[in-house]
């Protein structure tokens, strides 16, 4: 079958023409524009293959790259929980140690004081001793002076006054081995 084409020019009349037979009476220009046509239909056609094909890997790759900023932002919300527990975490050991050396410094205070008191009572019982053996001393000279004028005088009335020294020197004895007793008890104690 042979093509035909009706052609009007404006300075011709219709013409029927056929291709196979006819081709040079058809207008070079007419020839021209069909085969652009053609090829400009044909390019748009892959152009636009080509679009739909770089719009379809462009939203596979939007979605990966949003998949992977999701995934990269709930890492980061998650290390930030971690950080943020133990921070928690340190401040709460914080304040446990700071409440521990609140306590121990409380427990210093207090050992320090009976420290302090049991130095105290040990010089007052030093000064004590130190005065018994003093005034115990003297009662012992007295006594020694009494025994010396008894050898020479009157031995019955000095006898009598020997004896009184000697009870009150024993007292006086009996109450510095007292005082000894409890200095050495304080520096037995325990401290704390």
């Amino acid at each position: 079958m042979e093509n035909e084409y009706k052609i009007q020019t404006e300075d011709k009349p219709k013409m029927n023409c056929s291709v196979k037979n006819n081709f040079e009476q058809i207008p070079h220009s007419m020839t021209l524009c069909k085969e652009l046509i053609s090829e400009k239909y044909s390019s748009v056609e892959k152009q636009k293959k080509q679009f739909q094909m770089q719009t379809s890997l462009g939203d596979v790759g939007r979605d990966e790259i949003v998949s992977v900023f999701v995934r990269t932002s709930q890492q980061l919300q998650d290390m930030v929980r971690g950080y943020e527990l133990k921070v928690n975490q340190t401040t709460d050991h914080i304040s446990c140690l700071q409440e521990h050396i609140s306590l121990l410094h409380n427990q210093l205070a207090a050992k320090n004081s009976m420290i302090a008191r049991m130095c105290d009572r040990y010089l007052t019982l030093a000064r004590e001793k130190q005065f018994s053996e003093t005034h115990l001393q003297r009662r012992i000279d007295e006594l020694n002076s009494v025994i010396e004028a008894c050898v020479q005088n009157n031995k019955l009335k000095l006898q009598k006054q020997l004896v009184q020294q000697i009870n009150h020197s024993r007292h006086l004895e009996y109450q510095n081995e007292n005082l000894a007793q409890q200095i050495k008890k304080i520096c037995r104690q325990k401290i704390g």
